[in-house]
């Protein structure tokens, strides 16, 4: 993995993957497995790895190949954000260098992190109503977000392999009139 540029929280960055998954982790804590070849990023069942299930890194699957803009903050969702998430995923993950890393085996953004474990909530958008009467809105807003938070208590380990923009979801997190709005504008539109 060549070195990555460092970026600050909040700021949103762009990833281009080949392998369709994402990955959080603090360098140092996975050397060995990243002097092995990457096969164990891209193939495992990454519920089943064993960092995982500890709560010290956070890996994703994203459902395809592609351009995502991805954003690591500490703070809630914005209105937007949360009007438009459709996917979740619950990981950890454990700083040790005060550096943490997120992206995928080849390229991805480093940022400083202070030691010690954290929770990751890991948000996946779904902007095709916005996309389709307010592009402009759409266009800066990240199709990931992951809200970083000093774990305060126990880690459940996922039971299940987290993926983004799966299909399967039709249903939004969270109530918005908000969205409700940009999707009976679009629906109007549209006929």
């Amino acid at each position: 993995m060549s070195k990555a540029p460092k970026l600050s929280m909040g700021e949103v960055f762009l990833l281009q993957t080949q392998s369709a998954s994402l990955a959080i982790y603090d360098p140092d804590l996975l050397y060995d497995r990243l002097e092995e070849n990457m096969d164990w990023f891209i193939e495992s069942h990454y519920c089943e790895l064993m960092e995982v299930q500890k709560g010290e890194c956070g890996l994703i699957g994203l459902g395809a190949k592609g351009e995502y803009k991805i954003c690591v903050k500490e703070a809630e969702l914005t209105q937007e954000e949360k009007a438009f998430a459709k996917y979740t995923a619950y990981m950890g993950l454990k700083i040790i260098s005060g550096l943490c890393y997120v992206g995928d085996e080849k390229q991805g953004r480093y940022f400083e992190l202070p030691e010690g474990d954290y929770d990751l909530l890991i948000y996946g958008f779904d902007y095709a109503p916005l996309n389709a009467l307010e592009p402009t809105l759409a266009a800066p807003l990240p199709d990931i977000v992951i809200i970083i938070q000093h774990r305060t208590s126990f880690f459940g380990a996922p039971l299940e392999e987290g993926e983004m923009f799966r299909e399967t979801s039709k249903r939004y997190l969270f109530d918005s009139n908000f969205r409700k709005e940009i999707i009976a504008k679009y629906t109007s539109q549209k006929k």
